[in-house]
């Protein structure tokens, strides 16, 4: 018979909570009145300006001929990099909202779709056909 999960579980806690009760030669108490004596083992850790820098992911994109990189199915504008080129990116994983480039860190812009969809309405952009009349 294969024993089940729950009385190995049940017998582990009951030698678990021995075991920190009991005292121990070495430490002349039990496990848990050491460490119930101890201040803290935790360390304060020291203020830091910008965390969030230490979270950062990076990646290397290429720059499309309208100034654009992708990250996740998502556009950004790159102002001031020349098509074609590499450049690297950090951004973080679960947002989005700010991905920055370059070696300053200058903030990408996200491509409003809206905006561009409406493009063809400013007559600079109208595709103009030439038409002949020579019928």
């Amino acid at each position: 018979m294969i024993p089940t999960p729950a009385p190995i579980n049940t017998a582990f806690v009951e030698y678990l909570n021995d075991y920190h009760r009991r005292i121990h030669s070495t430490l002349e108490c039990s496990p848990m009145q050491k460490r119930l004596s101890v201040e803290s083992v935790c360390q304060k850790v020291p203020e830091v300006a910008d965390i969030e820098s230490l979270f950062r992911l990076t990646r290397r994109c290429r720059v499309y001929n309208d100034q654009t990189i992708r990250l996740h199915k998502k556009a950004f504008e790159v102002p001031g990099c020349l098509p074609g080129e590499r450049v690297t990116i950090y951004y973080m994983p679960w947002d989005l909202s700010r991905v920055y480039y370059g070696v300053d860190l200058q903030l990408a812009k996200p491509v409003d779709l809206t905006a561009n969809a409406h493009r063809f309405e400013n007559a600079n952009f109208a595709n103009t056909k030439e038409t002949n009349d020579d019928s």
